[in-house]
């Protein structure tokens, strides 16, 4: 049972807002702050989808000899929980690591310790993603478990997080009246061309980043959610071309297309309130019309950019990356 708040704070909107002013989701679809407390513990079907996803992830990435990890984005009461007015605070990520045989747990990062630990915030009062600086630490975790050095861009990323912004921040946004919050975002000096697919929705949207100028010139292919999203600049500084399809599924008919040279899944902590296999995957490009989405034409600037990444052997991706200042050799 959660034990008695430690503070005082006021719930609005699923928003917890301390004394201090510091914002925390509690509600939602995924109940966080019953996770949070205890109350509820996950279903051993959801640990089960969890444990059976990264096995066969592991297993297909291997197969296609891949480099591959998860991450798990914690939420912000599980880095700075010395604000959370309930204690002890209940982490979902520690529960599904820990329930992983070790070979599997190797493959995936849950950096709560390290982001607590970082010299800059790594969340923002009234927010629930990562502050650029907290994007790159964890992006420096990614690389690492993968294998990939890349310290002279993760240091000019880390120059570039300069622009001075005032915003009120998904969670600020909820209150009654708006709140707002300060911060430094990252603000890329080398040359960036992002292409996003249309439509407000979720599931199904694909962003595609090329970046001439970055140091490793392959393709990264991430399945995941908004903060891979929050992070995709940051990765745009290390690799040429930068894909994300935004969905908690890792789909292997996008792998067959876009043949990346390194994957990463991700969801946020919260999303491990129940688990879904992987094998109940629809084909990512039945996203939106299975969710009946109005205007389902693609720009012809995304449309060339798709059409290039999952083709990549075509004579169009060659004109197309060339285009745009890549070698692109498959």
């Amino acid at each position: 049972m959660p034990t008695e708040p430690t503070s005082g704070y006021r719930i609005e909107n699923d928003v917890l807002l301390t004394e201090d002013g510091i914002a925390f989701l509690i509600g939602g679809n995924h109940s966080v702050l019953k996770y949070a407390t205890g109350e509820l513990t996950p279903a051993q079907s959801s640990l089960d989808a969890f444990a059976d996803n990264i096995a066969a992830r592991q297993e297909l990435t291997d197969r296609y000899q891949i480099p591959y990890a998860h991450v798990i984005f914690p939420d912000k009461q599980s880095v700075n929980p010395e604000a959370f007015p309930f204690q002890p605070v209940h982490r979902l990520g520690d529960i599904y690591r820990e329930r992983l045989p070790v070979p599997l747990r190797n493959r995936v990062l849950y950096p709560a310790d390290m982001l607590h630990g970082e010299a800059n915030p790594s969340f923002l009062a009234l927010d629930t993603h990562l502050t650029d600086h907290g994007s790159l630490a964890v992006l420096r975790l990614m690389l690492q478990m993968t294998g990939i050095e890349a310290d002279h861009a993760l240091s000019r990323v880390r120059r570039r997080i300069t622009k001075f912004q005032r915003w009120s921040g998904d969670l600020g946004s909820k209150l009654i009246p708006p709140l707002d919050q300060e911060g430094l975002l990252l603000a890329p000096d080398w040359k960036v061309t992002d292409f996003r697919s249309p439509g407000g929705f979720n599931d199904g949207m694909v962003d595609i980043l090329l970046s001439p100028d970055a140091p490793d010139n392959r393709t990264v292919l991430l399945f995941g959610d908004s903060f891979f999203l929050m992070m995709l600049k940051h990765i745009s500084a290390v690799f040429t071309r930068v894909i994300c399809l935004r969905t908690r599924f890792l789909h292997e008919e996008m792998i067959a297309l876009i043949r990346p040279d390194i994957i990463f899944t991700g969801n946020a902590e919260r999303n491990l309130s129940m688990v879904s296999p992987d094998t109940e995957a629809q084909a990512f490009a039945l996203y939106p019309h299975l969710r009946n989405a109005s205007d389902l034409a693609f720009d012809r600037p995304f449309l060339d950019a798709w059409a290039a990444v999952t083709a990549p052997r075509s004579s169009h991706a060659q004109d197309f990356m060339k285009q745009h200042g890549i070698c692109y050799k498959r």
